[in-house]
């Protein structure tokens, strides 16, 4: 979990191959002409399986509902021009249009991806309302897949807050409570007027859920929230966290009840006791509970200075993933203290590559704060380009491209990764050299 968090939903369900539905029985000569037609930016297709969006987006409303389901998961790959389908999928949405809940779970999915346009109140109103039917769907999967597709739409959703805040409460299952929590710490944000009131009392109420999951999503949820311009709400929250930080028994759930609660109020918990008792999880039994704290101190950033020993400690920890939490954090605290180890991983041929492409990565983030180290790690990540490694290249160039203009003496020799064979690190090179030409930053 992370403190700012962004909702990040996996649509790799509706990128599945049609091939297996369409032109079977057909040679395979026949099927080259089944291969997707680009459009002329050679980013979308034209025709996927030698059909049009406007043939595909028929057959949503087709009597077999595997074809349905097949059209669904494809028009979602014609990019922008998908928009056309909004309101055939729409169509799905409803029990009494459609009664295979596989399809309305995939027509809520594909609505998530498309998008709505906030400008176009009728298709506004009409998606909305049709995923605000799915919210009350009997399936528990085809709700979570309403629950998430609203949470993609983010704020434009507003209006569906009373249906999640509902949801929030679902008595027969603990995923559709804690994708109401995500859902709703995305939706209910407002920059100008503080988080949605209503919303954050259920958030509140969601602490004390009997489920840590949902209890750690609740905390999440309020983070991404923000605090609320409102004296009374942000008493309320304050109460409820911290009577959940003497009553939660969750090792991972009462940590960042701590962090939120440092954040909310500075003084009388972000203190060097309260930062040793986050560190002290790093000692804990529970991996999962020390890659939580390590991914604590890293959320508080420069505050979290003063345990940089600690970090530091599990960035050279065996298990890997608590190694490549803390490089991340290192990055984050801000701390002198941490380049000497960053560049020792960096150099180690023998160091695990996960761990050295995170430490180039990380370097590049430090040094960015540290304006005298600059040029030494520029020169150590242009030093990595002639390695065999793909993986190790990029993670070069994206460490470079934060270094303003201290990669600007290194040019030359990132453009001409522009020509590598390699596509992967040429697209890489092409956009620090776009990034660092457009927006060099200055240290």
């Amino acid at each position: 979990m992370r403190f700012i968090r962004f909702f990040a939903l996996i649509v790799c369900a509706l990128l599945l191959c049609t091939s297996s539905l369409v032109g079977q029985g057909k040679d395979k000569d026949k099927d080259k002409d089944k291969e997707p037609k680009k459009d002329p930016s050679g980013k979308f297709p034209t025709e996927i399986a030698g059909k049009d969006l406007d043939q595909w987006i028929k057959e949503i409303k087709d009597f077999d509902p595997s074809h349905r389901q097949t059209a669904i998961r494809t028009v979602v790959n014609f990019g922008p021009p998908a928009k056309k389908a909004v309101l055939s999928l729409v169509g799905r949405m409803y029990v009494t249009n459609e009664g295979d809940a596989g399809v309305r779970a995939d027509a809520a999915t594909a609505l998530g991806v498309i998008g709505l346009d906030p400008k176009n109140k009728d298709e506004l109103s009409k998606g909305l309302g049709g995923l605000g039917a799915l919210l009350a769907d009997q399936q528990r999967p085809v709700r979570i897949a309403a629950i998430n597709a609203v949470a993609r739409l983010g704020p434009d959703a507003k209006s569906l807050i009373p249906t999640l805040n509902g949801t929030l409460g679902d008595t027969v299952s603990w995923e559709v409570r804690r994708a109401s929590a995500t859902a709703l710490g995305i939706v209910a944000r407002d920059a100008e007027k503080g988080p949605d009131a209503a919303a954050l009392k259920a958030l509140v109420s969601a602490l004390t859920d009997n489920c840590a999951a949902v209890r750690m999503e609740a905390v999440s949820a309020l983070s991404m929230l923000g605090p609320s311009p409102r004296e009374a709400d942000m008493k309320m929250e304050k109460v409820a966290l911290e009577d959940r930080l003497v009553k939660e028994r969750d090792a991972r759930v009462k940590l960042w009840v701590r962090v939120l609660l440092m954040f909310l109020d500075e003084k009388t918990y972000l203190t060097p006791k309260g930062l040793e008792t986050i560190a002290k999880g790093l000692a804990d039994s529970d991996i999962n509970v020390r890659c939580q704290a390590a991914q604590a101190l890293g959320t508080l950033g420069p505050k979290a200075k003063a345990q940089v020993d600690d970090v530091i400690e599990a960035a050279k920890d065996k298990n890997l993933e608590l190694s490549l939490i803390a490089i991340n954090s290192l990055a984050r605290l801000g701390a002198p203290k941490g380049m000497p180890v960053l560049e020792k991983m960096i150099g180690d041929a023998k160091e695990d590559l996960a761990v050295r492409c995170a430490a180039c990565r990380a370097a590049g983030t430090l040094s960015s704060q540290l304006p005298s180290t600059g040029p030494g790690v520029a020169k150590q990540l242009v030093g990595l380009f002639d390695d065999k490694e793909p993986e190790l290249v990029i993670a070069a160039l994206q460490g470079i491209s934060q270094l303003g203009n201290d990669a600007t003496p290194h040019m030359a020799a990132i453009k001409k990764l522009t020509e590598s064979k390699d596509e992967g690190i040429k697209h890489t090179a092409e956009e620090v050299v776009k990034f660092l030409t457009d927006k060099p930053s200055k240290k």
